[in-house]
């Protein structure tokens, strides 16, 4: 049986091979960043240094800077090219005997000017009110009617204005039945989309809803600019991507495709998008590019640290390098961020030729990403049952290294026997979930808090098989009480701490991080490096010795298996290129192989600390 085990699972590494090597290839092949700068922010801190918004567009590109981000017009920015006669005011004149009463119509009256600026409004009010809208013309000017239920009063709107955007419709104050246009969303500006072109920078377009023909043209025109269209994104404070409605019996996500997606624009997801809501994108994968969001709601988490700048930049390299991330939104950075130099806009230059060079250090370039190349390694079709494997692979493959493990080899072979059977389920699983998909992080290894429990589980079960009785036999101690308390609350340390991000470091945990990653480049784990393969030497160590029968070194294994369990996690972060996974493991392999070493020699000035009495005088026999 063992010998059957073994010779499958060296054929489905052999096997493994040419998809992991194909994966490789991929994931070098992309290595252009897109910068893009968000236009409100960087145009309104243009107005606040006195600096000119065209000098602005022209300095930038000397930086790489390559796309400007552009969100559909609100009401405030429309507002001034807009001549508002609401209900009130009409009955007001009227009543003056100022106008006829026939020369406005009952209601809310909107008068243009700009007559391509009145057929965009009035073309995107009637999508979204789905009805048509009575307008007529007098000389230069045009008059578009709202609805009464539509309308609202201009000081109202006024008052409900705030410096947040709002994403819902309000029912109007006094018409029960009424829409806020203060909520409502207006299109793109032509003349900043030509602006963009006219400095050599491409727009990325924000949107609140898949449902974008409200807002646009029919056949995506986009006003003749459409080859300056980087790509559609949506706003960072969207917790959920809004979808056209069912009733339409169509699929959004393909029309939304079908209609605004084309060689040359892709749709541009935030890696911090809900799994629920980036999985609807899965068909997708060919278009999709990981887009990471800084912006003023984070600018709190560094305002307090020293070196604010570094820590950006290393946040900012390390999506990219590590997360597959191909673009970079950014906000202006607040002037205690930067050192204090010849100038705001000086030293924000400066930053973003920071950037640049750690970008071209790490081999990236900078430009206009393109999504990576279409890759099913595997038949999509198959895609449930690959993830069902999968997920045993990380559960079981812990527990198969520890049923085959020997007593009769050296402490050392036996860590390395059980880190080879955790790089075996990384490379299967690895090499199972390959493709576009998993790499965008818009599907991913399901069970990830499962496979980090059930493993340990399963290790703690086989170790204490038939010793449960003898253990509840024991007199409790204060010695065996510390010992459990202790051990829950690792457990939980190691729970809380298992996700892509948590909220505490322990003391002097930042400072390790940060000097391991200045060595190494990349940051080895330290659930592995310092805390998991060391015990686990540790415990092969005492397993081995004849000598120490009273001592009990299945604590220590459970502890080190810690380790085991996160290489297998690190393959499951499919978004992270494989060669960073691997180089992440191997450095760990490295330093936890080093401080184990440390442990065993060690370990016999402490020997008695580890007494029969502590660790429940029960011997491991099962391992012979």
């Amino acid at each position: 049986m063992k010998k059957l085990f073994f010779f499958l699972l060296f054929i489905s590494l052999i096997l493994c091979l040419p998809i992991l090597f194909s994966r490789i290839s991929l994931e070098k092949s992309n290595r252009t960043v897109e910068v893009c700068l968000d236009w409100t922010s960087f145009q309104q801190k243009c107005k606040e240094e006195n600096l000119p918004w065209e000098e602005f567009l022209l300095k930038i590109r000397d930086y790489g800077i390559s796309s400007l981000g552009l969100g559909e017009d609100n009401f405030t920015e429309i507002e001034d090219k807009i001549y508002i006669f609401t209900a009130g005011e009409r009955e007001k004149l009227v009543l003056l005997g100022l106008i006829a009463p026939t020369a406005l119509p009952e209601g809310e009256t909107w008068v243009f000017r700009d007559k391509s600026f009145f057929t965009r409004i009035k073309n995107i009010l009637e999508k979204k009110l789905n009805r048509s809208l009575t307008y007529f013309q007098r000389g230069e000017y045009f008059f578009l009617s709202l609805p009464r239920t539509f309308a609202q009063s201009s000081y109202s709107i006024r008052e409900n204005i705030s410096g947040k955007p709002k994403h819902s419709r309000a029912k109007v104050r006094g018409e029960p039945n009424g829409l806020n246009y203060v909520d409502f969303r207006f299109g793109y500006q032509e003349e900043k989309i030509r602006q963009a072109k006219n400095y050599g920078l491409k727009v990325l377009l924000q949107t609140e809803s898949l449902s974008v023909g409200e807002s646009v043209p029919a056949g995506f025109s986009f006003f003749g600019y459409k080859e300056n269209i980087s790509a559609f994104t949506f706003p960072s404070y969207l917790q959920f991507i809004p979808l056209l409605p069912s009733e339409e019996k169509i699929n959004p996500v393909r029309k939304f495709e079908e209609d605004f997606l084309s060689p040359g624009i892709k749709l541009a997801l935030s890696e911090f998008l809900l799994q629920s809501e980036s999985r609807k994108f899965s068909q997708l994968n060919h278009s999709v590019s990981r887009l990471h969001y800084f912006g003023p709601e984070e600018y709190s988490l560094y305002g307090k640290q020293k070196k604010a700048e570094e820590k950006i930049l290393k946040r900012l390299i390390r999506a990219v390098k590590e997360r597959n991330v191909r673009l970079l939104y950014l906000y202006p950075l607040p002037k205690e961020f930067l050192p204090a130099g010849d100038g705001y806009f000086d030293e924000h230059y400066n930053f973003f030729a920071k950037l640049k060079k750690n970008l071209d250090k790490e081999k990236f370039k900078l430009g206009i990403n393109n999504p990576f190349p279409q890759a099913n390694f595997l038949a999509p079709r198959t895609k449930l049952l690959r993830q069902f494997l999968s997920f045993w692979i990380a559960c079981l493959f812990p527990l198969f290294g520890l049923i085959f493990l020997t007593r009769k080899k050296n402490y050392l072979f036996n860590f390395l026997f059980l880190t080879f059977f955790s790089l075996s389920a990384g490379f299967l699983i690895a090499t199972l979930l390959s493709g576009n998909e998993f790499f965008l992080k818009l599907e991913e290894f399901r069970g990830v808090k499962l496979a980090l429990i059930l493993p340990l589980l399963f290790v703690i079960s086989y170790l204490y098989w038939g010793s449960w009785q003898k253990i509840f036999r024991k007199e409790l101690k204060i010695g065996i009480f510390m010992f459990f308390l202790g051990g829950i609350l690792i457990f939980l340390l190691y729970f809380l701490r298992s996700g892509d991000s948590f909220s505490f470091l322990l003391p002097g945990e930042e400072w390790l991080r940060d000097f391991l990653e200045n060595i190494f480049a990349v940051r080895p784990r330290t659930k592995e490096f310092l805390f998991g393969h060391p015990l686990l030497i540790l415990g092969l160590y005492l397993l081995k010795q004849e000598s120490d029968k009273g001592l009990d070194a299945r604590p220590f294994l459970i502890c080190g298996f810690v380790g085991q369990v996160s290489i297998i996690n690190t393959f499951l972060h499919l978004h992270t290129p494989f060669l960073v996974s691997l180089y992440r493991t191997g450095l760990g392999i490295f330093l936890g192989t080093i401080l184990g070493l440390v442990l065993v020699k060690i370990y016999p000035l402490f020997r008695k600390k580890f007494s029969k009495e502590l660790l429940y005088g029960v011997r491991l026999d099962k391992l012979d």
